[in-house]
């Protein structure tokens, strides 16, 4: 029975995290009693970074995520591992693949949830803690004063990371009666007892004055912890708690765990159904084709550089988390290693578009007149400004009327270069439109949350496991420093200069309206992009419906409902006859 319970247990948290991206989940065992509220624990800011805050056992012992000295003369270490009779999971999209990877991996450690996330984390995952637990001194580096110990593991096979503390006896104790003001001292006593059946617990809760009048009430100093009433009420991340990308990437994998095992044949393994990206799954393939697996039309300040992020995730070249780019980039500087090309990518970097292979195109699209101004305070060749020169509005007014700076959008979707001279003859609304109604994804920098999860709705890309940096989520491979410099999907500009730029010269000028009477075709396309966006997201069995319940995107949602986009079908058989 208790085989089951584990198992069941495991699902329910695992479903829990999935569903409801900004709830935490707390194992506590029924034996478990908190004589102080247990949320200084796991909110204690030294477990903030932590996804999973857990008490200390001792099994399963060839499993062990740590070693201590015992503290008697014969000087042996004592096994460190996971123990789920008090553990919290810290929601995130890594603690979810970690989930995952438990549920299938549960089976192999009879049933266990507790051998298999200290077997799957020992065995599965990749240390990334230079340690010997078996070496005290070693392990001092890893044990803070306190005594807890903080371990840091990363996936192997799919990218994501799990930062553990385990938390002293001291604070959470097993040995109850063994040690002098341990009991005391203890925010939550798990008290170990040598048979683990329903009299021996009794027994212990007895002898450790936990009942209050009689038998039939446990002192529990705490029935929900205070922190966790405020977050359930509020329904408003605190601290640590989810973003829309997090919910945005959360919906993601929910659906495509569900479209994996509707389409995964009976008795066959589900991991055989899907690949971690395009090269793994084009490995997979007896017909190799092109070594070109993508295409990324980058176009500029669109969100280019994060689209660039996703091209290589999607791709599977590694490194995860950086935009494509050559070392030492332009600006110098602004690439920050050297082994960052993909060649899977056509497009990669530039702003060159090349639509002659059959490899799926991705995009992404940005309203015409803030991406024209953004590029102005940019640098060469988005802008005829030069470094260290003021960005006046005569100046603003020559970009707009240089035929290199007009219609960008149209240009590029026609398989121009961004800053060939626009050509009416050659650069047409019709082409353009067509170009759209053929790219297998694109986004819109306006709509973010609908565009994350649209991304892997897409029909070339359903099979894939969705990356956590397709939406905007950090991965163990970047670092803080190193990862694309955007924010969502596009750079956004934030010094004084251009701030003041658009609260005078831009609205006293109206550029608004400057910008468009000179880039007409852009604002053309990108009006039929829209409702070509919006039908796309609605045509998507149950996806909006979905999103409406999370709460997720609704303002994008609303937009589209008021853009009136009609059938995408007709709307592009007649652009196509156009062309």
């Amino acid at each position: 029975f208790l085989n089951k319970l584990w198992v069941v247990r495991l699902g329910i948290m695992r479903r829990i995290i999935e569903t409801f991206s900004n709830v935490n989940v707390l194992y506590t065992d029924a034996d478990a009693i908190w004589l102080k509220d247990p949320a200084q624990l796991y909110n204690h800011p030294k477990h903030l970074s932590s996804n999973i805050v857990a008490s200390r056992g001792t099994f399963p012992g060839e499993c062990a995520l740590g070693k201590e000295l015992h503290n008697d003369p014969t000087n042996h270490l004592d096994t460190v591992t996971i123990c789920f009779g008090f553990t919290y999971f810290r929601n995130s999209p890594d603690v979810q693949q970690l989930a995952r990877n438990l549920s299938n991996a549960v089976s192999k450690y009879r049933d266990d949830d507790q051998a298999a996330i200290n077997c799957v984390l020992n065995l599965q995952y990749r240390s990334n803690d230079k340690v010997d637990i078996n070496n005290p001194s070693s392990m001092a580096a890893f044990t803070q004063e306190d005594k807890t110990i903080i371990r840091s593991f990363s996936g192997k096979v799919i990218a994501h990371n799990i930062k553990v503390s385990l938390l002293p006896y001291e604070q959470v104790t097993r040995r109850c009666g063994r040690d002098a003001g341990m009991l005391e001292n203890a925010v939550v006593a798990h008290c170990y007892t040598d048979q683990k059946e329903g009299g021996s617990k009794m027994h212990a809760f007895q002898k450790f004055g936990f009942f209050i009048g009689g038998e039939n009430s446990l002192r529990h100093a705490f029935n929900i912890p205070e922190e966790d009433v405020a977050r359930l009420a509020s329904s408003i991340p605190v601290g640590t708690g989810a973003s829309w990308e997090e919910a945005a990437y959360s919906l993601s994998m929910d659906r495509f765990w569900r479209h994996i095992e509707a389409v995964t044949p009976q008795g066959a393994s589900i991991e055989n159904s899907y690949y971690p990206d395009l090269k793994s799954q084009h490995q997979s393939t007896l017909v190799l084709r092109s070594t070109k697996l993508l295409n990324s039309v980058r176009i500029p300040k669109s969100g280019s550089s994060a689209l660039s992020v996703t091209a290589r995730a999607l791709a599977g070249c590694r490194p995860d988390g950086y935009p494509c780019c050559a070392f030492p980039g332009d600006p110098k500087g602004s690439c920050p290693r050297k082994d960052l090309l993909c060649n899977e990518v056509t497009g990669c970097t530039d702003h060159r578009p090349d639509y002659h292979g059959d490899e799926p195109v991705i995009t992404t699209l940005r309203d015409p007149v803030s991406r024209s101004v953004s590029a102005f305070f940019y640098h060469y060749p988005h802008t005829s400004v030069k470094h260290g020169e003021p960005h006046t509005w005569i100046k603003f007014l020559n970009n707009l009327q240089s035929p290199r700076y007009r219609n960008i959008l149209t240009k590029m979707l026609n398989g121009a270069y961004a800053y060939n001279d626009f050509d009416e003859l050659k650069h047409t609304v019709p082409r353009a439109k067509a170009r759209l109604c053929s790219i297998a994804w694109f986004g819109l920098s306006e709509m973010p949350v609908s565009s994350s999860v649209m991304l892997y709705e897409t029909p070339q890309f359903r099979r894939l496991l969705p990356n956590p940096v397709a939406f905007g989520l950090p991965t163990p491979d970047a670092t803080s420093e190193n990862v694309a410099e955007e924010t969502g999907a596009l750079r956004v500009n934030s010094d004084s200069e251009y701030k003041e730029f658009l609260a005078t010269s831009f609205t006293n000028n109206d550029g608004a309206s400057v910008v468009r009477k000179h880039n007409e075709q852009d604002i053309e396309v990108f009006q039929f992009a829209e409702k070509l966006f919006c039908g796309r997201l609605f045509s998507i069995p149950g996806l909006v419906e979905e999103m409406k319940q999370k709460g997720l995107g609704m303002e994008e949602i609303q937009r589209c409902a008021s853009i009136g986009f009609g059938n995408i079908e007709q709307l592009c058989y007649n652009v196509q006859n156009s062309a």
